[in-house]
């Protein structure tokens, strides 16, 4: 004779199992894997030229000067920084 316990373990897992093959069989039935391939790969293949349009806008808002003061700036702030680590860097930041 089983235990209350176990009953009721029992009916859980058959539950359990009953709506996972029924979710299962229903995303077959939808094509749900393939939509959902299908979104994220969209969705990559979005993402490249809004990246690049964002960046080009960007860009024609913000001018070298403006930039090179900003990294100035935030240099000054850092505690240890020789001057001519300083120039080094914001060499590499506005030329590159």
């Amino acid at each position: 004779m089983k235990k209350p316990n176990e009953k009721i373990l029992t009916k859980l897992w058959a539950g359990i199992k009953y709506y996972a093959a029924g979710l299962y069989n229903k995303f077959e039935e939808d094509h749900i894997w393939i939509m959902s391939a299908s979104i994220a790969f969209n969705i990559i293949i979005c993402i490249i030229p809004f990246i690049l349009i964002v960046l080009s806008v960007l860009g024609l808002y913000l001018s070298e000067g403006k930039t090179l003061e900003y990294v100035n700036e935030n240099l000054d702030k850092i505690v240890g920084i020789t001057p001519e680590l300083k120039s080094k860097i914001s060499n590499i930041i506005v030329a590159g």
